[in-house]
């Protein structure tokens, strides 16, 4: 028996498909901590358009849990899964049996199944319909703040607990904001909806921040540079130029008082003169 393969891209993922005596496919996915994906399912190719008054029944699993199940109203969300997994019935109905993952976390990364269960109330049998690889990654941005300036952190999730501070010569990481601090730890960043802030920004503050979840991992990674503000440089330029005239005043001062006693003292053949006459 021929083996033949191919593999396209997707918008975000991967999806490569096997051909045996039927077409089997597993749909690589990879999607950033925090945001919502949808695994890509469709039943209709494994079954019939159901009689009148039956509704599709559709597990997703991975290989050591049960995610989320559907058949009409009745559903059941897996533990961890409460409040971010969904196949709307609306959407079942038309035969997209696509879960709806929302807020993705580190421990989301994986294979997930998806199975039509098929059969009367007393025997069923289960038809797998899709595979689906998830792989999640972390944030990372760099930022360049003018002194004097906010600034401003994305949390991306409910998941972030810590931001932690890294300068450019110092080794040592230290908390600038906890989620269970009622004030700012230090460096005066407060949470601002699902954004934590600083107001003014300073040279020191430049470096790295990571936010982090519960479990220590980093979210995200932003690299921030500071630099000076254009109105600052100014400022600079013309307290130098003040002083340098402050410098220079005395000189010309004295210049132009010798050039004044120069043209306006008696010489000495004028007063030669009035000597003989």
């Amino acid at each position: 028996m021929q083996r033949t393969w191919s593999c396209s891209p997707c918008l975000v993922g991967l999806i490569i498909c096997f051909g045996f005596s039927s077409v089997v496919c597993e749909v690589i996915m990879v999607s950033a901590v925090g945001l919502k994906v949808v695994l890509p399912c469709k039943w209709t190719w494994r079954m019939e358009q159901p009689s009148p008054g039956h509704k599709p029944y559709i597990q997703w699993q991975t290989l050591s849990e049960t995610v989320f199940e559907r058949m009409g109203r009745e559903h059941f969300e897996g533990g961890g899964y409460e409040g971010r997994a969904d196949v709307p019935e609306e959407m079942l109905d038309s035969g997209n049996c696509s879960l709806l993952l929302q807020d993705i976390r580190f421990s989301d990364a994986g294979r997930y199944e998806s199975y039509l269960v098929v059969g009367q109330s007393s025997i069923k049998t289960r038809r797998f319909i899709q595979s689906v690889q998830l792989s999640v990654f972390d944030h990372k941005d760099t930022k360049t703040v003018k002194i004097g300036e906010k600034l401003e952190l994305d949390l991306h999730t409910q998941q972030a607990t810590t931001v932690v501070f890294q300068g450019g010569d110092n080794s040592e990481w230290k908390v600038v904001w906890n989620r269970d601090s009622k004030g700012p730890v230090s460096g005066e960043m407060r949470r601002r909806g699902m954004r934590v802030v600083m107001e003014q920004v300073g040279k020191s503050d430049a470096g790295i921040y990571k936010v982090l979840d519960s479990q220590g991992l980093a979210l995200s990674t932003v690299t921030i540079s500071v630099t000076e503000t254009i109105e600052s440089t100014v400022k600079e330029t013309n307290l130098s130029e003040k002083q340098q005239m402050a410098v220079d005043r005395p000189v010309e001062t004295m210049l132009d008082l010798f050039i004044f006693l120069h043209f306006t003292a008696p010489s000495s053949t004028s007063t030669a003169k009035r000597c003989i006459v």
